[in-house]
């Protein structure tokens, strides 16, 4: 299954009106289970969350530029098996004691709208100017009771399209607020300051196993684990803190631990 994307005659998906867009600019392909976005020589490029690229691999949530034509890709749930596995995903986070949840409101925009209608307290975790400034696109902290709404609707919705990361933690509200704010930027060898999404599943699978002893306790502080979405829908990937790092297990929804994918990091 393919769909190319361009302006010209030939193209399946035509954007007349976008004189960025070359006639045939890129092509959308799945291969096997995956979805793949390719660049057909462009004059422009195709640009998958601002880098641009020949051909990449594609998740729930990333964004493409094409032209000035703007795609999101989102994982539908569509069908028993996919309705099935969110239903074994839910089942699996409401049995976390002390659920919260990191969501990335620029990811979608209606998360935001679902948390202020299912959420029954929430916060940015910036402050000040910057937080009204940046509302849409502010990370925000939500606790999740495993009945409520806001819960199943992020499964349901979000599971897959990297909206955020889900965690464990027994301190208040306010003092896991305080402590997460501690890493929302982190400064270069240059000195420059930048932005850490560390809510970002995709970066958080990253940036983990990286971590050291001492960073892990500092990272982690009161949080008992972070459980976030793998590539692979089916599985749940949790990170708890080590005595040499992050240990990470990655979990089948279907089915509970998958054997032998127990590993701590250095």
């Amino acid at each position: 299954q393919s769909i190319t994307i361009g302006r010209g005659a030939k193209a399946e998906f035509r954007v007349t009106d976008d004189l960025f867009l070359s006639s045939l600019h890129c092509l959308l392909e799945f291969r096997g289970p995956s979805l793949w976005v390719r660049d057909l020589g462009s004059s422009n490029g195709t640009l998958v969350n601002g880098r641009r690229v020949t051909e990449c691999r594609l998740e729930g949530g990333d964004r493409i530029d094409a032209g000035r034509t703007k795609l999101v890709v989102s994982i539908s749930g569509d069908g028993p098996a996919a309705g099935e596995l969110k239903q074994a995903v839910l089942r699996l986070l409401r049995a976390q004691p002390g659920l919260f949840a990191i969501l990335d409101a620029a990811r979608d925009p209606m998360l935001l709208g679902k948390v202020r209608a299912f959420g029954e307290e929430f916060d940015s975790l910036f402050e000040g100017p910057h937080a009204e400034a940046l509302v849409d696109f502010a990370p925000y902290l939500c606790p999740l009771p495993p009945e409520g709404r806001l819960l199943a609707e992020l499964v349901d919705s979000g599971w897959g399209n990297a909206w955020g990361v889900f965690l464990t933690c027994g301190e208040t509200f306010a003092a896991l607020r305080r402590h997460l704010r501690r890493f929302l930027t982190v400064k270069t060898e240059d000195g420059e300051k930048l932005y850490f999404r560390f809510y970002d599943p995709r970066v958080l699978r990253i940036y983990l196993p990286t971590c050291n002893s001492a960073e892990t306790q500092a990272f982690f502080g009161p949080i008992g684990s972070y459980l976030v979405e793998d590539r692979d829908p089916g599985r749940v990937i949790r990170f708890v803190p080590g005595a040499n790092g992050v240990t990470r297990e990655v979990i089948r929804a279907e089915s509970g631990p998958a054997p032998g994918n127990s590993e701590e990091g250095s």
